[in-house]
């Protein structure tokens, strides 16, 4: 080989070396910097992570459980922990359309009325007895009306206009009999159905007071709403008999209830060893 070859080859050798040199301290350099960016940090001081605290605070409890808010409340039927889209409803939160949380509505009761004129009979009348009067005398009522009505406050008036005003509590249902009694255990005694007695007019008067219904001319009852007379029957006069029989009412009608042509004489015992007439029962005049 020529001189001038073997000195190209040298030289490419040369320049090679030259090259992985610089390469290698190159590689050095930086491991070495990385080395010293990493005994810099590990020496710098750290910062402080602790949070502030501030003691006047009050303290939270950790027992507490948190409650994910539900997106949609249109849904909530209850507060009672089920589910919706996968949130537990918290048992505590009012619903959707609560009202006022100080206010509390109560169900209203339907208010039971006082009789119109016609809405109310007086369908019988026990005024001549087996046993002392006035204790065991009565009188039956009819409500005509398609619902309940109240007595209360209505007002009887015998013939002689002695008159008595019907305490509170009083309502008869409708279609239906109840008995006015001038004294409740003299009326059982003398076998008048417990269930059909309605009202005591007559409790701790003496004989001579209160409502009486007479046995001559001046015989009648009446009903009042205030001034207005709602039932009328002034039988005074109207049938002679030795007593111990009612008068009824022949049909639930107040056109008839005024006269003796729409009355008749009870002609049967509603029960052994009782008196003639139906308390608490539809008439059976014939």
């Amino acid at each position: 080989m020529s001189r001038s070859l073997r000195a190209l080859a040298l030289s490419r050798t040369v320049a090679t070396s030259v090259m992985l040199a610089s390469s290698v301290a190159a590689s050095v350099a930086v491991a070495l910097a990385l080395a010293l960016g990493g005994a810099a940090c590990a020496n710098s001081p750290q910062p402080d992570l602790t949070p502030d605290y501030d003691p006047s605070l009050p303290t939270v409890d950790a027992s507490l459980e948190s409650h994910p808010v539900v997106g949609n409340s249109g849904d909530d039927s209850s507060s009672s922990g089920e589910t919706t889209g996968g949130a537990k409803k918290d048992a505590s939160a009012p619903a959707a359309n609560a009202n006022d949380a100080g206010s509390t509505k109560t169900p209203s009761t339907p208010s039971v009325t006082t009789p119109a004129a016609g809405e109310i009979l007086i369908t019988e009348v026990m005024y001549t007895t087996l046993t002392p009067e006035p204790m065991s005398e009565w009188f039956e009522v009819y409500n005509l009306a398609s619902a309940a009505r109240t007595l209360s406050g209505l007002k009887i008036t015998d013939g002689g206009g002695r008159s008595h005003v019907i305490g509170a509590g009083v309502t008869l249902g409708a279609g239906e009999y109840g008995v006015l009694v001038r004294d409740k255990a003299t009326a059982i005694a003398n076998a008048v159905p417990a269930s059909a007695i309605l009202y005591e007019y007559g409790a701790g008067l003496s004989s001579s007071s209160g409502v009486i219904l007479a046995n001559g001319a001046s015989g009648g009852i009446a009903l009042y709403d205030a001034s207005v007379r709602l039932a009328n029957v002034p039988y005074g006069g109207w049938f002679s008999q030795s007593g111990g029989s009612s008068i009824q009412l022949k049909s639930l009608t107040g056109a008839t209830s005024d006269s003796a042509a729409g009355w008749c004489l009870s002609a049967t015992a509603w029960t052994s060893g009782s008196a003639k007439g139906t308390p608490g029962a539809a008439s059976d005049c014939p």
